[in-house]
């Protein structure tokens, strides 16, 4: 987010992480840019449904209504030719990628049905384009744009650099 944005954002942000010091650096750095007394930092398990809808809720009793809901966590596990190297790394990736995208979809929905809100899920480029040694784990971070009831729903990639 830059500094104009945010000079003329009336928004909160929230900012949830599992890694406490990352999400109170980014909270910190958003304050900074301009928006202090409108950003706070919640420790959150995406892969744990109710602890997403405490942060949804948590969201809305502390600023009365949400807007957006970006669903952008992710994580990479080591993989083999044919994917994850052991269930339990599979069980991760999909856990983090897809259940914690659905997580925070279905805990938001029905706020941002009321406000026309939106959901952003970012995604990942391999969903879009494949990348050798990731053969099977693109497949569960893949998304669509839908609108319906006045509720955008955009899954996009991260922009690529360099």
């Amino acid at each position: 987010l830059g500094n104009d944005f945010l000079d003329q954002c009336t928004c909160a942000v929230v900012i949830a992480d599992r890694d406490r010091e990352r999400g109170v650096a980014v909270a910190a750095s958003l304050a900074a840019a301009g928006a202090t007394g409108r950003v706070r930092f919640v420790r959150t398990d995406v892969s744990d449904a109710r602890a997403v809808e405490d942060l949804v809720a948590g969201t809305i009793a502390a600023f009365g209504r949400l807007d957006v809901m970006v669903n952008n966590a992710g994580v990479e596990v080591d993989e083999q030719p044919d994917g994850p190297a052991t269930e339990a790394d599979w069980d991760h990736l999909f856990d983090v990628n897809t259940r914690g995208t659905w997580f925070g979809c279905r805990a938001a929905l029905p706020h941002l049905l009321a406000t026309k809100g939106a959901i952003v899920n970012n995604a990942s480029v391999a969903a879009l384009i494949g990348s050798p040694g990731h053969r099977v784990t693109w497949s569960p971070t893949r998304g669509q744009h839908h609108v319906d009831d006045g509720l955008h729903v955009v899954a996009g990639e991260p922009p690529r650099t360099g």
